[in-house]
């Protein structure tokens, strides 16, 4: 069974957190425990050492694995200070969290050095599978930016498959994780568990079984 990524985005950093450990929970009592929840944070959380804290307290609390959590931090603001961004990600890392960049290669993502910041994963921009169509350049600019990143050991997930071209575009370029309409569109914790049973039925498809996908 492939892993999903169910993405829980709240304005409430902190509720966001809650409601993504009620989420875990509830995967875990219905069999799925090795499905994952992602949580989209700004710099300024990374940076801050008690948001940190109190997000694994609460993991911690509800008494689920937190290699089960993924924090993807994008940039609704900007990185201000290194030194607590890095110590933010190796908390997390330290704590079997996978900490993500977000939105990696679009116009407004900054690239910050890949070098400094111990992150386990990327998820790349939907513009950049969108331009590629008709583009020999842009193809070539994704499949360069997978291969760079794999090289670093850095799990790659690409946003923007919203057709069956689109996969097999990523499978080929050999992506970890895919994302996109062509999977689902945004669900429902309510309708997930009948969305999994139906894909572990789709899931004989040897283009799909060849790639984790995320909703």
């Amino acid at each position: 069974m492939p892993e999903i990524h169910a993405h829980e985005r709240r304005q409430h950093l902190d509720h966001g957190i809650v409601a993504a450990s009620r989420v875990l929970k509830t995967l875990a009592d219905n069999g799925h425990r090795h499905l994952s929840v992602c949580v989209t944070v700004p710099w300024t959380w990374i940076e801050d050492a008690r948001a940190i804290s109190l997000a694994l307290q609460v993991v911690s609390d509800a008494n689920v694995v937190p290699y089960n959590l993924v924090v993807q931090i994008s940039d609704e603001t900007p990185l201000v200070h290194m030194p607590s961004a890095i110590g933010g990600i190796a908390e997390l890392s330290r704590h079997g969290v996978e900490v993500c960049l977000s939105n990696f290669g679009s116009a407004s993502h900054t690239h910050h050095p890949l070098r400094s910041l111990p992150v386990a994963s990327i998820r790349l921009d939907a513009s950049l599978v969108e331009a590629r169509h008709g583009s020999l350049r842009d193809a070539v600019i994704v499949q360069s930016l997978i291969d760079m990143l794999r090289q670093m050991n850095i799990k790659v997930t690409v946003d923007g498959v919203n057709d069956r071209d689109d996969l097999a575009f990523v499978a080929q370029a050999q992506a970890d994780i895919v994302q996109g309409a062509f999977i689902t569109p945004p669900i429902g914790l309510d309708l997930l568990s009948s969305w999994l049973e139906t894909t572990n039925r789709l899931a004989a498809s040897r283009t799909l079984s060849t790639l984790k996908w995320s909703v």
